[in-house]
């Protein structure tokens, strides 16, 4: 996701936090050249305070980001598991041909709440 929406839609990515990886753990491999802040498999506790430091407008993840989101009242656009506090009955894709004005449209209306 991160690199779809850098490359993309032109979104300047601040910081990662990679909860889940695969058995690899080649540091190397990962998007060093457009995150310059990649947390992998790291405290939430930092996590929040590169956030904090950065000034995040915008935060994309799981229901594991809301605690964040919602003490620093930033946006949160849900697009990965587990996700408990939204239900989905439509097939409204973030990627692709038919994904980026729904993203779009996702990401404008939380900034305007």
């Amino acid at each position: 996701m991160a690199r779809f929406l850098y490359r993309e839609i032109g979104v300047s990515i601040e910081a990662m936090h990679i909860t889940s990886s695969p058995d690899s753990n080649d540091k190397a491999s990962l998007p060093w050249e457009m995150c310059p802040e990649i947390l992998v498999q790291d405290s939430w506790h930092r996590f929040k305070s590169i956030v904090e430091k950065k000034k995040i407008a915008m935060l994309f993840g799981t229901d594991l980001e809301n605690r964040i989101s919602k003490s620093m009242d930033i946006p949160l656009i849900l697009y990965s598991y587990p996700t408990t506090s939204r239900i989905a009955l439509t097939s409204s894709p973030y990627i692709g041909f038919r994904g980026v004005p729904t993203l779009i449209e996702e990401m404008v209306n939380h900034v305007i709440r």
